[in-house]
């Protein structure tokens, strides 16, 4: 990306717009807040969580030269929180992972507010599948980086009982969430700095919380950082991955514009940690 101008990296990399105002859009329920990083132990939260280690994080896939974050992010969760759900329910084959389409969301959910290359909210993406109440997979909806005509066939159920918004803010919010749902969609400032990350905790002075860019997926936390799965393909950061300071809250939007579904049939993951089993 190095010979690109900055401008062309906004449209082709990046993609996040904040969501739409809608009569009929569904109700967004706030979960209660942690009072602070050291009430982890007082709500049964573990210090560090990596959902990595129970083989539901897909690896992360290059979206490319189309602005679509939001989609890539909306899928990489859902298809956490289902293989997440597979678990519990003792049918889950680490070495077939879930992939979900994120063409379909691309090209089937535009009037639920996306745009295609030319961004979206994983809100609007999580209300567009809590309405079909489906989602293709990956190979059979294969990803082209090109909007196109929905042509979307019966694919998996996804039953979402509700799209849940982590308060702006909030970071002991997200920690939460994390553990007790599964990834969550995160926001983030990606500045010139953020496209040169090689590896190690990232620590940017210069990003502005409220001028975010981009969609990425928190899979887990420490209490020094947040692991952040990009949509940047395996060869950027840390094979696909991002370490991002907790050193201030809501360190470049982390925290601004996240969402996370729940499943009809979703189980909290302290009611299933006998099932999980680390795999990797």
């Amino acid at each position: 990306m190095s010979d690109m101008k900055w401008p062309e990296i906004q449209k082709q990399k990046f993609g996040f717009k904040r969501p739409i105002a809608r009569n009929k859009t569904k109700k967004i329920k706030f979960d209660k807040m942690l009072k602070s990083s050291n009430s982890y132990d007082d709500n049964n939260i573990p210090l560090e969580w990596d959902w990595r280690k129970y083989g539901i994080v897909t690896p992360s896939i290059n979206q490319g030269n189309c602005g679509c974050c939001w989609s890539f992010a909306s899928a990489s969760v859902l298809e956490s929180h289902l293989m997440k759900v597979q678990i519990y329910e003792g049918n889950f084959d680490p070495n077939n992972q879930l992939y979900l389409s994120q063409q379909n969301l691309i090209d089937c959910s535009r009037e639920y507010g996306t745009e295609g290359c030319d961004g979206g909210s994983s809100k609007d993406a999580f209300e567009y599948v809590q309405s079909a109440n489906q989602l293709n997979t990956y190979n059979a909806y294969p990803y082209t980086g090109i909007p196109n005509n929905c042509y979307f066939n019966r694919g998996i159920d996804v039953e979402i009982r509700e799209v849940n918004r982590i308060t702006t803010g909030a970071d002991d919010e997200l920690v939460s969430a994390i553990y007790k749902h599964g990834p969550v969609t995160v926001s983030f400032d990606a500045n010139i700095n953020f496209m040169n990350y090689r590896s190690g905790i990232y620590e940017e002075p210069l990003c502005d919380p409220e001028n975010i860019s981009h969609y990425m997926v928190a899979v887990g936390y420490t209490p020094e950082y947040f692991i952040v799965k990009n949509s940047w393909g395996e060869n950027w950061g840390e094979g696909g991955f991002i370490r991002v300071s907790r050193s201030k809250l809501n360190n470049c939007g982390i925290s601004e514009q996240d969402y996370y579904p729940v499943l009809t049939n979703d189980v909290g993951t302290d009611q299933m940690r006998d099932k999980l089993k680390e795999i990797y």
